[in-house]
């Protein structure tokens, strides 16, 4: 049985893309789709009292990679504390603020790639983005065409990367990020194949404000050096580290973003391995593509 992040919450949509992804990180649903019947109304609530409260918090604009990560040495961790040293809590944050500034401080799609390629990541062949449903259908309805025949992937990437900073008025381009400590959060967990808990995303909010009753995954793109599964099935269990923050986008809206990472000690790094965008009822948003 699939865990979700809330398991009184309505289960929307499961669109994973494996198994022990899905079973570690719970809801999603894809752009456009709208809870209805039963839990629809609540879903919904969330999302209001939600957005008032992301409304109180301090923000900072995303700048450089050294100022973002100085906003996010204020993340409390929330859980698992004793799992992992400080140093890795600091390589974490640090992820984070590069993904940050490449993703939406960068001027050009290729200085994304080349950060993402530094860690051995592997944009997905042509083919691949093909074969693969949700990749492309998602290309069409960002782009409003087929992927062309032909395209290599690095120009498939780039044209999704310029269209997603402009798509629903901005709703999907990051612009600032919470300052204080109530909109930001770290935890880290034991995960195994049989014991793959999701994260709990309680923090001073609470997982209805952080969580809410609905959740979007973004489109992965890429191929990390190492999977998930991989190395669960090499090592039998990962540390899994979470990092979640309240973010501003240019269409004026607040929203919970998560990214979710391991620990892969073979290589002395975090492997990131999902993004995700939670509680935020609106047909304008999608995640990044990543």
């Amino acid at each position: 049985m699939l865990a979700v992040w809330q398991r009184r919450r309505l289960t929307v949509a499961l669109l994973l893309s494996a198994p022990l992804v899905a079973a570690l990180l719970g809801i999603s649903v894809v752009r456009g789709c709208q809870p209805r019947g039963a839990g629809a109304r609540h879903v919904r609530e969330l999302s209001k009292a939600g957005a008032r409260e992301y409304a109180t918090l301090g923000m900072t604009p995303l700048g450089s990679i050294g100022e973002i990560r100085e906003v996010l040495r204020a993340a409390p961790i929330t859980e698992g504390e004793g799992l992992v040293s400080s140093d890795k809590v600091s390589s974490l944050q640090a992820l984070v603020a590069e993904f940050l500034y490449y993703a939406y401080c960068s001027d050009t799609s290729a200085d994304y790639r080349t950060w993402r390629s530094s860690h051995g990541d592997r944009l997905l062949s042509t083919d691949a983005m093909k074969s693969e449903p949700r990749l492309k259908g998602m290309y069409e309805i960002l782009v409003g065409e087929p992927m062309p025949d032909g395209v290599s992937p690095e120009d498939a990437f780039d044209t999704l990367w310029h269209v997603g900073r402009t798509y629903g008025d901005g709703a999907c381009m990051a612009v600032s990020i919470a300052n204080e400590p109530k909109g930001l959060l770290t935890e880290f967990k034991r995960l195994s194949e049989g014991d793959v808990k999701p994260p709990t995303l309680s923090g001073e909010m609470g997982p209805e404000l952080w969580v809410g009753g609905i959740s979007m995954m973004a489109n992965n793109w890429w191929r990390g050096a190492v999977e998930l599964a991989e190395a669960i099935e090499r090592d039998g269990e990962v540390i899994g580290g979470y990092f979640a923050a309240i973010l501003e986008f240019a269409d004026g809206c607040r929203r919970p973003m998560v990214w979710a990472f391991f620990w892969d000690p073979h290589m002395d790094r975090w492997q990131f391995f999902g993004l995700f965008i939670t509680n935020k009822l609106d047909n304008r948003v999608t995640p990044p593509a990543i």
